[in-house]
């Protein structure tokens, strides 16, 4: 069901990318996207109050966490209208991939918090006593969040930040944008160093 449920977002993602004509302005595409996903985590925040306290905790962090990535992805776009003209495949790739992985994974996520247990993405939370544990019939989910969390921080963001710094000149203001970017994707790759226990 879990599968299917993902192939089913993925292929009414496909339709609103064909639809929208999403390459003719990358940056207006992620912006769509990341709205979606404010919207979401708007609700979220509104009905987090219904949790159990400790989820509702991580629940409000988990939406400054959406604000972050939202804006990410919103940077990438209009940094990929810069470069479609000399880098078309490349831009395609990553104006389709990162919001649909910034949906997919925030999703998985907001699932974690809802159903209150832990995941081997979020050690420190059980370990702080925010949810109630690990649970076995959660397994499906911890594998489709760790797909989407693979993807999302070593895959996306990583990719994302190499088709950027090829392709983007180092001057004004797209400086900026290339710090913020690899900001992010340095800090996406030490969370899965850290959490993996590359560090012990």
């Amino acid at each position: 069901v879990a599968y299917s449920t993902i192939s089913t977002l993925l292929y009414l993602y496909s339709l609103g990318f064909e639809y929208f004509n999403a390459m003719a302005n990358c940056g207006a595409w992620a912006f769509r996207c990341a709205v979606i996903n404010l919207l979401v985590s708007v609700i979220w925040v509104i009905v987090s109050p219904l949790f159990d306290p400790h989820p509702q905790k991580i629940a409000l962090t988990q939406h400054r966490f959406d604000l972050m990535l939202s804006l990410f992805v919103i940077l990438i776009g209009c940094l990929m209208d810069k470069i479609k003209e000399r880098a078309f495949h490349s831009a395609t790739y990553v104006t389709f991939f990162i919001p649909f992985q910034l949906l997919w994974y925030l999703t998985e996520i907001k699932l974690v918090i809802f159903f209150n247990f832990g995941s081997p993405y979020h050690p420190s939370w059980v370990a702080k006593g925010f949810v109630k544990g690990y649970h076995s019939y959660h397994q499906v989910i911890d594998v489709t969040n760790g797909l989407s969390t693979v993807l999302m921080t070593a895959v996306a963001t990583f990719s994302g930040a190499i088709i950027v710094l090829q392709n983007i000149e180092l001057k004004g203001w797209d400086i900026l944008s290339i710090n913020g970017v690899m900001l992010v994707s340095f800090s996406a790759i030490y969370m899965m160093a850290a959490v993996s226990g590359f560090f012990s």
